[in-house]
């Protein structure tokens, strides 16, 4: 039978550096805000100024904890929805386009995460 130790406080390496746990609170009603209203993660999806996918890998991370509760996926839909308006806003109705535009992949990505 396997025999274990209790880990206590003293043996856990902490790998959170020190300015993150300083500012916890902060960070936590950032990623707060993001979940809650998921048009902030659509703006920056269209800003030229940050890289979609990593805001894809973001909104992963965000939404994918909870994805059992129905609220979450409620919220996840409505990012594909005004993701989806907008990509389609801005790109020719043509199969081939779809295949080839860059800005598809993101919702395809999103709604790959239902």
């Amino acid at each position: 039978m396997l025999k274990h130790e209790p880990v206590t406080r003293d043996k856990v390496e902490h790998t959170i550096p020190t300015f993150l746990m300083q500012n916890i609170q902060l960070y936590e009603g950032i990623v707060s805000m993001l979940y809650n209203h998921p048009c902030y993660l659509q703006k920056m999806i269209e800003s030229p100024r940050v890289d979609s996918n990593m805001v894809v890998g973001w909104i992963t991370k965000i939404y994918t904890s909870s994805m059992d509760d129905e609220r979450s996926i409620n919220l996840l839909i409505s990012l594909c929805m005004m993701t989806l308006e907008k990509e389609l806003e801005t790109m020719e109705l043509e199969i081939s386009s779809l295949k080839q535009n860059s800005n598809f992949v993101i919702f395809y990505n999103l709604i790959l995460m239902l």
